[in-house]
């Protein structure tokens, strides 16, 4: 795979049908109009068509993974940003957009001006957080469903079969199937932790981050367009941020716009 051409690549195809109340023909032509609008370098009026989509209430990943790759060629990174961020939280399993849009946030990472190193984590904590992001929450979805039917029948083959030997080998395939059932629904409440609206992307160019919700605050320090920071309080208006680094302080909500 030629990563280096990655960050511009545009998927054409569309899976917007389906959806019972919109007319999925004028969707799909809306989709191809702006591919087309895109591979003729007119990308603000292909974001333009993209957006009228996700204003329809359609979304999935290559819609997402699309506007981010415009944004990105309109040289507006927090944006582009924004858009992989939420084209990987649609991520399922088996999906080959999922390598792209990862290798396509690092490779947006090393444009931005801020270089944030972040704090140095335990072996054990690094793995577990490892494997939460290793599916997506609707990959983690998904394997949950299918752990909880395994268990669910072989509940239902002990309670019910008549076979000696049908209940005891059910009852000891839930002595393991039950703890995995719960560790998998762990990695998916964490995993939906990270998805939900605790992390946010800054999209002005720059800002302050003030020492208290209040413009007449001090500033701490500055921070730039295509950081990813999380979310831990928000007071009229302005949010308190943390960053990867540990530093924390006061935002605007103007300056930013949640992932999910």
């Amino acid at each position: 795979m030629k990563h280096v051409c990655l960050i511009l690549a545009l998927i054409v195809t569309s899976s917007f049908w389906g959806f019972d109340k919109i007319d999925s023909g004028i969707v799909d032509s809306i989709f191809q109009e702006s591919n087309e609008l895109y591979l003729a370098n007119e990308f603000e009026d292909a974001i333009s068509g993209y957006l009228s989509i996700l204003d329809q209430g359609i979304s999935n990943q290559v819609l997402y993974y699309n506007i981010g790759n415009a944004y990105y060629r309109l040289d507006k990174l927090g944006y582009a940003r924004l858009y992989y961020e939420k084209a990987k939280s649609f991520i399922g399993l088996d999906n080959g957009l999922l390598e792209d849009i990862h290798y396509n946030i690092s490779f947006l990472e090393t444009q931005l001006v801020d270089e944030i190193t972040p704090l140095p984590q335990f072996f054990i904590i690094k793995m577990i957080n490892n494997l939460t992001l290793f599916f997506s929450n609707n990959g983690w979805a998904f394997i949950l469903i299918i752990v909880l039917y395994v268990n669910l029948v072989l509940l239902l083959l002990f309670l019910f079969s008549s076979s000696s030997k049908l209940k005891s080998i059910s009852i000891k395939s839930l002595l393991f199937s039950f703890p995995f059932l719960l560790v998998v629904f762990s990695f998916f409440y964490m995993n939906s932790y990270q998805a939900e609206d605790a992390f946010a992307i800054l999209v002005s160019q720059n800002t302050y981050v003030k020492t208290a919700p209040s413009l007449n605050a001090a500033n701490q320090f500055i921070i730039h367009e295509g950081l990813k920071f999380e979310i831990i309080d928000m007071v009229d208006g302005w949010s308190r941020v943390l960053l990867s680094d540990g530093k924390d302080g006061w935002v605007e909500n103007n300056h930013f716009l949640k992932i999910n």
